[in-house]
């Protein structure tokens, strides 16, 4: 058994009895819901009603971490006297975890215990359920080596599956041309989109009407899910509990699969807003 600490984002959207209960220790993030700053620590988007907020055109953002976040966030954990796995949001979809290696690098200089920053190529509960199934393995496993081995591995299967209500929050969010948001709103047209082999959000087809988006989420599912690997799988909503529901429903009619269900949290929503569904879980292939 490794006895390591497993470190991570908040936008690994795990909920804090997790937290707590797996011993995770979270780097905290601030976001903006027009000029209101609020804190993961002690807000989410119940607390802080994001969703509610931003479909009335309230403006949002996020910050990327800084080296004297992620500095005493690390000194703090050394004290413990255990290596550390930093479990980072994939470096193509934020700059935050290319300053955590950085950080890191340096304090690796300097103490016995090291410090191993991994890009995950992963987001929202992707990174969480990754961070689950590493704890457990680490369990059983004998070396460091054999554990960085098994998640360069896995983290190439962790599949995450989205689609949106409205093209609108892409569109202000400079992921999709406002026109073509507006005639997509317009005819109805919902994307199905997934995070790549790269890391980054990218679109898989299109579908007309919210519910036939929901089918293809849990088709997708269907097809690309590890049966050999069931225990962890959520599905993240922002404020749409209703799409969550049908999609967890068609799942497990498909499936071996018992997803749980999630709120979206605060980082990665404030970009996609208000009706964005999203499934993840380990895929028997590479993405």
């Amino acid at each position: 058994m490794l006895d390591i600490i497993i470190s991570l984002e908040a936008t690994c959207d795990l909920d804090k009895e997790t937290i707590s209960n797996r011993n995770l220790q979270v780097v905290n993030m601030n976001y903006w819901v027009g000029e209101e700053e609020f804190n993961t620590l002690n807000d989410d988007v119940v607390s802080s009603m994001l969703y509610e907020k931003m479909a009335q055109k309230k403006k949002t953002k996020t910050s990327q971490i800084n080296d004297y976040c992620y500095e005493q966030h690390f000194k703090k954990l050394l004290e413990q006297n255990k290596p550390i796995l930093h479990l980072a949001l994939s470096f193509n979809l934020s700059g935050t975890g290319e300053v955590a290696k950085r950080v890191a690098e340096e304090l690796n200089k300097t103490n016995k215990n090291q410090i191993y920053v991994i890009n995950t190529l992963c987001g929202c509960s992707g990174q969480g359920i990754l961070a689950l199934m590493v704890q457990d393995f680490a369990k059983s496993c004998n070396s460091m080596q054999e554990l960085l081995d098994y998640i360069e591995n896995l983290k190439h299967k962790m599949r995450h599956y989205y689609t949106v209500d409205t093209l609108s929050f892409l569109a202000s969010g400079g992921r999709i041309d406002p026109k073509k948001a507006f005639l997509g709103n317009l005819l109805n047209i919902k994307p199905v989109m997934h995070l790549s082999k790269i890391g980054v959000l990218e679109g898989l087809h299109k579908v007309i009407s919210r519910k036939k988006s929901i089918i293809s989420l849990a088709e997708l599912v269907m097809k690309t899910y590890d049966e050999n690997n069931v225990k962890y799988s959520y599905i993240a909503h922002a404020n749409c509990m209703q799409g969550a529901v049908l999609l967890k429903d068609k799942i497990e009619s498909l499936t071996k699969l018992k997803p749980v269900i999630t709120n979206l949290g605060p980082i990665i929503g404030s970009h996609s807003g208000p009706g964005t569904l999203a499934v993840f879980f380990a895929g028997k292939d590479n993405r």
